[in-house]
C-alpha cells in the first residue's frame, strides 16, 4: 500500500485480507534509544500492565536473538472492538546492528466473530477445566499469561492459547503469530 503523509519515515505497508481476518502492517526503522528494551520481557510486560485500558489485554511477550546479530523483542496486546470483534495488535522490535526495524502490526476479526473462542469455550467446558455455576459465573476461563492473580475487566482467554492457532489458522491471532514467526525467522 501507499505510505499516508502520517507515516513514519520509510514506512513500508501492507494489508492482506483473508476470510476471517483483515490485517494491516506497517514496517519501518527507529532510532537505536526509541526501541523496547532487548532482552528484558519483565520490564516490557510490567509496562503494559500498567497502561492497559480497560476493554484491552496482554495474549504474549517474548524477546530473542537469532544468530551473532539480530535480537527481537515483542508484544501482542489483545483490543475489545465495539459493537464487536476483536483486534490483536503485535509490536516488534529487531536490532541487527546498530540499527532496529519497528513492526506494527493490526489483526481484525472480519465476518464471523467468536468461532475460536466458542469452540475453544465448548471443548475447555467439557474438559472440565472451565465451568459455568447455576449463578451463570464462568471460572478458568480467562487469566493473564504472566500474573496469576491479575483483575481486570478484561483478560486473556483459553482460545488464545497458541496451541490453537492450528486449528483455526484464518483467525486473526493465528494470522498474526504466522506474521510473526516469519519475521523472526
Amino acid at each position: 500500500m501507499k505510505s499516508m503523509p502520517d507515516d513514519p519515515e520509510s514506512c513500508l505497508n501492507y494489508m492482506r485480507q483473508t476470510g476471517n481476518s483483515l490485517s494491516f502492517v506497517q514496517l519501518f526503522p527507529i532510532a537505536r534509544q526509541s526501541a523496547m528494551k532487548f532482552g528484558d520481557e519483565k520490564a516490557l510486560i510490567d509496562g503494559i500492565h500498567r497502561t492497559l485500558a480497560d476493554n484491552q489485554a496482554l495474549i504474549e511477550v517474548g524477546t530473542g536473538k537469532k544468530g551473532g546479530d539480530y535480537h527481537y523483542i515483542y508484544s501482542i496486546i489483545k483490543t475489545k472492538q465495539e459493537p464487536s470483534g476483536v483486534q490483536y495488535f503485535m509490536l516488534l522490535d529487531v536490532l541487527y546492528g546498530e540499527a532496529v526495524l519497528r513492526v506494527k502490526a493490526f489483526f481484525d476479526e472480519s465476518r464471523m466473530t467468536g468461532q475460536r473462542d466458542a469452540t475453544v469455550f465448548e471443548l475447555m467446558r467439557r474438559e472440565g477445566t472451565v465451568s459455568i455455576s447455576d449463578s451463570g459465573v464462568v471460572t478458568g476461563w480467562m487469566r493473564d499469561p504472566y500474573v496469576a492473580n491479575l483483575s481486570k475487566p478484561y483478560l486473556m482467554n483459553l482460545s488464545e492459547d497458541r496451541r490453537f492457532d492450528t486449528m483455526f489458522p484464518d483467525h486473526p491471532l493465528s494470522q498474526c503469530r504466522a506474521l510473526l514467526q516469519q519475521l523472526v525467522q
